[in-house]
C-alpha cells in the first residue's frame, strides 16, 4: 500500500495525467501497437522485478531506511533469495519431462 500511495502522490506532485484507459486485451494485439501507444511490460520474473524496484527513487525515498541503510535494498536481496531458493529446486514437471525414458 505504501508503495502504490507513493506513486500516485508522485504522479500528482508532477502533473501526470494517466491517459485513456486501455480497453484492449493487450495479448491479442500485436506487439508494434502495444509499443506505439508506450505501453510496457510488468517484469517477467521476481529477479526482474527486484532489479527495477531498487533504480525507483520515488519507491526508493517512499520506504525509508533501516539500520543497515535503504528499506528497498533490504526487501530486494530477500526476494531476490526468494527467487534463486525456488529455481533451486528440481520440480516434478522437470523430473518428468527432462528424466523419464519413454
Amino acid at each position: 500500500m505504501a508503495a502504490q500511495l507513493a506513486a500516485g502522490l508522485d504522479g500528482i506532485d508532477r502533473g501526470l495525467e494517466p491517459g485513456e484507459p486501455n480497453r484492449d486485451n493487450l495479448h491479442v494485439l500485436p506487439a508494434e501497437e502495444v509499443a506505439r501507444r508506450g505501453i510496457r511490460s510488468l517484469p517477467p520474473t521476481l529477479l526482474h522485478a527486484a532489479d527495477q524496484l531498487v533504480a525507483d527513487d520515488v519507491l526508493r525515498d517512499a520506504l525509508g531506511k533501516t539500520p543497515d541503510g535503504d528499506y528497498i535494498d533490504y526487501y530486494a536481496q530477500v526476494k531476490r533469495t526468494e527467487f534463486h531458493s525456488w529455481h533451486s529446486v528440481v520440480s516434478d514437471w522437470e523430473v518428468d519431462r527432462y528424466l523419464t525414458l519413454f
